[in-house]
């Protein structure tokens, strides 16, 4: 029995309609003053504001400043005046993160070695909501405002991503800063040399 069939049939297969690329949203950039709301909730520094000179952050309000550090090396620890622990490691002739008068300091001549960055805000009951402004050396400047609803505050979570700072607007709110660390996934390891 002969047959003029083709004993398999290829067939082509069906164009697939590619699946939709992403649009990509251009990163809000700093230039001037920018307050961070629940609607703009992230800005990224230039490679220029995230290198020169510092990055500051004072508090309008009756309260303190505290700040989680971490290095590219997973270094990683907590500058707060109400433990008393005012400095982060030396890289060079400064320390990365800096408690001074009330300020903050963070030093961007090695911002690449910094990875991240969680901003606190420590206070008693207040009705006024807390200020934090963050000052550049370029004048540029980001500000919130944020109600007190807890003893700590996470206010701002900043991350180094390609040389670049990007900050982000956090206000979540904890019992304490071991929360915090463990919310963030920070291990408080680093502890100064004393003098």
């Amino acid at each position: 029995m002969t047959s003029n069939a083709v004993p398999y049939l290829r067939r082509r297969p069906r164009a697939v309609a590619a699946p939709p690329t992403p649009s990509l949203v251009p990163a809000r950039r700093l230039d001037g003053r920018l307050l961070l709301t629940e609607s703009i909730t992230e800005v990224t520094l230039d490679r220029r504001q995230s290198a020169i000179g510092s990055l500051t952050f004072e508090l309008a309000g009756h309260g303190e400043l505290g700040v989680f550090w971490e290095l590219q090396d997973t270094t990683s620890g907590l500058v707060s005046p109400l433990e008393g622990q005012l400095v982060s490691p030396e890289l060079g002739r400064r320390p990365v993160v800096e408690h001074l008068h009330g300020q903050v300091i963070v030093g961007l001549r090695h911002v690449k070695q910094v990875r991240r960055l969680v901003v606190l805000i420590e206070g008693p009951e207040t009705r006024d909501p807390y200020r934090l402004v963050a000052n550049l050396h370029d004048g540029s400047s980001l500000e919130m405002s944020i109600p007190w609803t807890a003893p700590v505050i996470s206010a701002l979570a900043v991350y180094q991503v390609q040389s670049e700072l990007v900050v982000r607007r956090e206000a979540l709110d904890f019992a304490s800063r071991s929360d915090v660390a463990d919310a963030y996934g920070f291990a408080r390891a680093w502890v100064p040399t004393r003098r």
